[in-house]
């Protein structure tokens, strides 16, 4: 685990071959690590006294974790699925990333970054594994603009509507 957990930090000076290269070294560890996130949730969803600590690329490893870092939490067997929220506000549109889980939508916790895990906004220390790395991806993506996109209605035509038509391909929208 510790092996694939390391990311590959691009050095000074290093040429475009090298630096494709740690990309694509690190997104095959990114794959592999979501792989067994996916076996070991049915071990860790049951389970009580499970804890959190956020090891930032696995640079500040260095033997056992201190008990003052380990916060307690627990994670969800229910799989979130993805969904948007399409507001027309008159001059410009809002789209929102939610969360729906079993037949409700809700919010995302969007303080912190877990890769492969979803929080919600009311529980923020339950972890909810998400479908795929494609999701974990389009996560991050929205949690830079704290899950909500706005775009003036005469700026709608073009490359953002061609966005809008792959998620609506992919993703269920919520008119409202």
């Amino acid at each position: 685990m510790r092996k694939i957990a390391l990311i590959v930090s691009p050095a000074y000076k290093d040429d475009t071959n090298k630096l494709a290269e740690k990309r694509k070294q690190n997104q095959y560890n990114f794959n592999k690590l979501f792989e067994l996130w996916q076996k070991a949730l049915p071990l860790l969803s049951g389970r009580l006294y499970t804890h959190y600590n956020y090891t930032y690329g696995m640079r500040n490893v260095k033997g056992k974790p201190r008990r003052s870092s380990m916060i307690p939490c627990s994670f969800s067997s229910e799989t979130p699925e993805i969904c948007f929220l399409w507001k027309d506000k008159g001059d410009y549109y809002k789209l929102e990333l939610r969360l729906r889980i079993a037949g409700k939508i809700h919010q995302i916790q969007y303080y912190y970054n877990t890769a492969f895990f979803a929080m919600l906004s009311y529980n923020p220390r339950r972890y909810a594994l998400l479908n795929s790395v494609i999701d974990s991806e389009l996560l991050v993506f929205f949690q830079k603009s704290q899950f909500q996109l706005l775009v003036l209605k005469k700026h709608d035509d073009g490359d953002f509507k061609d966005f809008v038509d792959r998620l609506r391909t992919g993703y269920r929208f919520i008119e409202k």
